[in-house]
């Protein structure tokens, strides 16, 4: 038999108190914690995503509006066509496809710059089950990536993109200071971290 739902009591406020905030950089870990700790899990986090049509500053925008660094390009049918990341529009990639093609800043497509899907390189979500933080940043150092996606082979439709590792996210999280338009200091940083871990 199932027992009677009850109204909870209600409380009131004397002054003003604050409120809770969303942190944007996740629990705390150490190199020890298991990786899924620092995922971007897109099966619980909806994934940023933009067409291959939209324009270089309106990526840019996108990418200041949500707080990140790397949008998925997809197409009508939400399929990953690539990625593009933020060193791909404010770096030297705009300036080498105008001076190819001839074409304006304000004519470049997010289609331009991006990478293809087929150029792109990613981690298994079951290696990513069994494997700790220090393994993704041991993963992300040895192939001087900042990011790297995350593929489910077991998806009931398929294989499926589920996540994302952001080396700036991880950086938060085990709580050293990581500049994004510096890839070197980045990894020095993380492997610093392994070692001390």
């Amino acid at each position: 038999m199932t027992q009677a739902f009850r109204p909870l009591p209600n409380i009131t406020l004397s002054g003003h108190i604050p409120y809770s905030h969303v942190t944007m950089s996740g629990p705390s870990v150490t190199p020890e914690d298991p990786a899924l700790e620092v995922l971007t899990d897109f099966r619980r986090v909806k994934a940023v995503t933009i067409s291959p049509d939209a324009s270089i500053d309106a990526c840019n925008q996108q990418m200041i509006s949500h707080h990140v660094r790397l949008l998925l390009v997809v197409d009508e049918q939400q399929k990953v066509l690539g990625v593009i990341t933020a060193a791909d529009i404010l770096g030297e990639k705009p300036m080498q496809q105008m001076q190819k093609t001839g074409q304006g800043r304000d004519e470049l497509q997010v289609r331009d710059l991006m990478t293809s899907a087929e150029a792109l390189e990613m981690i298994r979500l079951r290696d990513v089950e069994q494997a700790r933080v220090g393994d993704i940043v041991e993963t992300l150092i040895a192939h001087s990536r900042q990011h790297a996606l995350v593929v489910d082979e077991n998806d009931s439709s398929g294989k499926r993109i589920c996540g994302l590792f952001s080396a700036n996210q991880i950086g938060k999280q085990v709580g050293i200071a990581v500049e994004p338009s510096d890839v070197a200091k980045t990894f020095s940083e993380l492997e610093k971290v392994i070692v001390a871990g």
